[in-house]
């Protein structure tokens, strides 16, 4: 695990190492290098800003960015400008563009410069400013970060613990996915550890409320507090949700099956996953650190193990598989704790008790 500090550090320098620039929506252009041109400088472009560029011009994303730097430029001077020129005119984008630029030579987001940006260190402050007084801050640990076009933190309390069997430990915790090249909206979720296979497993929270966006909208770029409130807001509610979900784990461990592999096949086809996905799911039962136990919990642990440890899986797929297993650790939650409501994920997905 890493330490929260080493984490802070790491975010800060992040920060600093970013700023954000303006220039005319339609002066932008590519060179022959296939570089970014703005007001007579070149910067060379990150994924995320190219795929922008891409979709401003109207082409593939994928197609571009496979286009050597010569014909990429080209076909970049061809169609962009009339669809900037169209797309100001209709007021679809703003006169001026935002370029988010990492140590002044790469440009690494494009933006609307009317929106708040936020850093990842805002949002992780944000989201430990919303946690119980409870929580001792010096306990929390971070077993997963990452930090790529975008930044993932899982963050647990090592106060927040169960044992579903002995010396099967889970921690909760909080996930924080968060993009500061505005790519997607920032995602909170109520996170689950498993240390002795360090498995994650990711648990919405309610949206029950009428308080909570579905989607978590920007500010305006003089008002970050209001996005930074709406990040507390998700958080405190993450946090809040934390015992009763801590408690449906020792349900899952309680509830014997006599066939968890057939149970795993059935939910696969009820999900239409693949026919390798669901036997790499299977397998994954015979792989479990603590040894089967015949239990509810052993394929919350399997599908958890596949999306946690997958090499060969996309991202996207290796987080549903861990929202998966959260929502099976959810099902036997007996009502949700925030709104009081029962059942309120995608449907019934394991046998009944």
């Amino acid at each position: 695990m890493e330490s929260l500090s080493t984490v802070r550090q790491l975010l800060e320098e992040r920060r600093a190492r970013r700023t954000i620039i303006e220039a005319p929506t339609e002066a932008i252009g590519l060179d022959e290098d296939g570089k970014l041109r703005v007001n007579g400088e070149t910067f060379t472009l990150g994924r995320d800003a190219e795929n922008v560029l891409a979709i401003r011009a109207g082409i593939p994303r994928d197609f571009f960015a496979a286009l050597h730097p010569p014909i990429k430029g080209l076909l970049f001077e061809h169609l962009y400008r009339p669809a900037a020129a169209n797309a100001v005119r209709e007021r679809r984008l703003h006169r001026s563009t935002g370029l988010i630029l990492e140590d002044g030579k790469r440009c690494v987001g494009i933006v609307d410069p009317g929106l708040a940006c936020l850093s990842g260190d805002d949002v992780l402050q944000a989201t430990l400013a919303a946690k119980p007084r409870a929580i001792d801050e010096a306990r929390l640990e971070v077993p997963d970060f990452r930090l790529n076009g975008d930044i993932h933190v899982s963050i647990v309390s090592l106060a927040l613990e169960t044992q579903p069997r002995p010396g099967d430990i889970v921690y909760a915790g909080i996930d924080i996915r968060h993009s500061d090249n505005a790519v997607f909206a920032t995602q909170i979720e109520s996170y689950l550890f498993r240390l002795v296979c360090r498995n994650g497993m990711l648990m919405k929270i309610c949206r029950h409320t009428g308080t909570l966006p579905m989607r978590l909208r920007r500010a305006a770029v003089h008002n970050p507090r209001l996005t930074l409130q709406r990040v507390e807001e998700m958080a405190t509610v993450a946090w809040a949700e934390l015992d009763a979900k801590i408690e449906a784990i020792r349900l899952l461990a309680d509830e014997r099956q006599d066939n968890s592999a057939a149970i795993i096949r059935a939910l696969g086809e009820k999900l239409r996953f693949p026919n390798r996905l669901i036997e790499d799911i299977v397998r994954a039962l015979e792989e479990d650190e603590g040894s089967p136990t015949g239990t509810l919990w052993d394929i919350v642990g399997a599908i958890s193990r596949v999306g946690t440890h997958s090499d060969r899986l996309s991202v996207a797929t290796r987080r549903f598989l861990q929202e998966l297993s959260g929502d099976l650790v959810a099902e036997r939650v007996q009502r949700c704790p925030t709104c009081g409501k029962l059942d309120l994920h995608r449907g019934r997905l394991l046998p009944r008790r």
